[in-house]
């Protein structure tokens, strides 16, 4: 599932984006191809507030072109259509947005990536789209930062990533473990990690730019664990998709190390 309340909050065209690109991610990580995968959808409409019924349209219109990029089906769904409440100080709406549930099948679930991660000395690398913006985040709530610069990730752009990742998985490329990139950002990631698999983890020293990176919530994107040295690396280069996305100027694709796992809890 793919859901930020928050996010909505401060665009939900964009929101309604990131969250199906997420789910996606997450199922492509896990081993999943494309094509057997499909998604349900459920809107909340705040009826009673001015622009309720534009923003509904708004991010139908986004799932009907993603789905067109993706060719992954919204098969089922429903609108919460009352999202808005009369109260003695005035209405209290939800915002316009859309919960996404993603399904997927694949011939044995024994070969699934692991959450956890699997072997000290092996690297973390976060891989694709950047999010930048503080919109969303858990840090801009406990900052009080408000910011509604939602991020525009190019559909077709990330559609290469999964094109890129689907290959590494269904050729047996040696990523070890995975994990969406969630609430939280880089940082509770790599939290989240240590606490399930009981290792711990050398983060790089980051500058200034850094600290604040790990806080970004980088939603489209993932943290992958591969052996240290370079086959990883070698490997990737013979995928297919790779050269297209690396000769593009444009494509927003990132690449980055960012620690070590130990045998440290």
């Amino acid at each position: 599932t793919a859901f930020n309340p928050w996010l909505f909050e401060a665009h939900p065209r964009l929101a309604a984006r990131q969250m199906f690109l997420q789910a996606l991610t997450t199922q492509v990580l896990a081993g999943v191809k494309l094509e057997d995968i499909c998604l349900c959808d459920n809107f909340y409409t705040p009826h009673l507030s001015p622009g309720a019924d534009y923003w509904l349209s708004e991010m139908v219109a986004e799932l009907a072109e993603l789905v067109d990029v993706f060719g992954t089906p919204l098969i089922s769904g429903k609108d919460s259509s009352a999202g808005s409440v009369e109260t003695p100080e005035g209405v209290i709406s939800v915002p316009p947005a859309v919960f996404i549930s993603a399904l997927g099948k694949v011939p044995d679930a024994a070969k699934l990536l692991p959450n956890e991660w699997q072997s000290p000395g092996n690297l973390l690398v976060r891989i694709w789209a950047r999010c930048n913006s503080a919109a969303g985040t858990a840090a801009a709530r406990h900052l009080h930062i408000d910011a509604n610069d939602v991020d525009t990730i190019g559909p077709n752009d990330h559609l290469k990533n999964l094109q890129v990742l689907e290959s590494a998985r269904q050729l047996g490329t040696s990523i070890r473990s995975g994990a969406p990139v969630g609430v939280g950002g880089t940082l509770a990631t790599v939290v989240r990690g240590a606490l399930a698999s009981g290792y711990g983890v050398e983060l790089d020293e980051p500058d200034s730019e850094g600290v604040v990176d790990y806080f970004q919530e980088h939603r489209c994107g993932a943290i992958i664990e591969v052996p240290a040295g370079r086959d990883f690396f070698d490997g990737l280069m013979d995928l297919p998709h790779v050269a297209d996305i690396f000769n593009s100027p444009q494509h927003p694709w990132s690449f980055s190390p960012i620690g070590r796992i130990t045998d440290r809890p």
